[in-house]
């Protein structure tokens, strides 16, 4: 039996087809062999078997050493960079977050290849040959996907994903492998702001370069929060990093539920994002 629900955006009304769920999610795999996302040199998480069904305790029991920053798919609050108050994830939003939802593709830029590039990208830490998301690049990329579904920028869901070009797992940073990956300029920042987009989701371990020499620009800039004071203006909007997003996947927009893992007193916790295709109605 198929199950649909209506979604109003605009004027118009889609139905959700939640018969094709599509996970974007990287879980986080404790098994050598196995894919498994190590970002920012905190380690591989770690599975210790406790007691096992056949040792004569009579069950399985397993322990688990991860770090939801690097080993896959979290979503973070504004805890993860506020400096003078801590907030969590279960004091800034439910452990559901739904909605409509806009994703995007977008191919980072390489600094230095423009010579004019550089007038309207804003990061102290820019370096070249860094490969860049700029403000730019983000707006055209929404508008382009916007108008091709014959909607305006009021239209604009308030939830975007962000896909990187090339989209293989070359991108994500292994134990084997590390990567520089893209990340997003401040003025990108400033066109998510432009769009209200509450809640963002993208496929790279983290919004800022690595290193920065611990400035997290962009992250400061995403939830307006300044070195030396704390604003909580937008605590209720999440990042969720390290998406997976699959190629037949197009660009479109989508219905979205993020489910949060119920961990108290952390500003990440693992997370599941799961997309569902929507079919405009008469």
């Amino acid at each position: 039996m198929n199950f649909h629900s209506k979604l109003l955006l605009g004027n118009r009304s889609f139905l959700v087809k939640y018969s094709q769920p599509v996970d974007i999610s990287i879980s986080v795999r404790g098994h050598v062999g196995e894919f498994t996302v190590e970002a920012f040199g905190l380690g591989q998480p770690k599975a210790t078997e406790v007691c096992q069904a056949y040792g004569g305790i009579g069950v399985n029991c397993t322990s688990i050493e991860f770090n939801p920053h690097a080993n896959g798919t979290h979503t973070e609050c504004v805890g993860h960079v506020a400096e003078q108050k801590r907030f969590y994830v279960e004091d800034c939003f439910p452990g559901i977050i739904q909605g409509a939802c806009l994703l995007i593709s977008v191919e980072p830029v390489q600094v230095g290849e423009n010579s004019n590039q550089s007038e309207s990208i804003v990061y102290s830490a820019l370096e070249k040959g860094d490969r860049i998301i700029s403000g730019k690049l983000l707006r055209e990329a929404i508008e382009k996907t916007l108008e091709s579904k014959g909607f305006s920028e009021q239209d604009c869901p308030r939830i975007l994903i962000v896909r990187t070009l090339p989209n293989d797992f070359e991108k994500y940073p292994t134990a084997n492998h590390s990567v520089n990956w893209p990340y997003f300029t401040c003025d990108a920042i400033q066109v998510l702001d432009q769009f209200q987009i509450q809640h963002l989701l993208v496929d790279t371990p983290s919004l800022d370069r690595h290193p920065d020499g611990g400035k997290v620009e962009s992250h400061k800039h995403f939830w307006a929060v300044a070195s030396d004071s704390f604003q909580s203006a937008r605590k209720n909007r999440s990042l969720t990093e390290l998406c997976c997003i699959p190629d037949p996947l197009r660009d479109d927009i989508y219905f979205i539920i993020l489910s949060l893992s119920s961990f108290a007193f952390l500003d990440a916790v693992p997370s599941r994002p799961i997309l569902f295709p929507l079919e405009e109605s008469q």
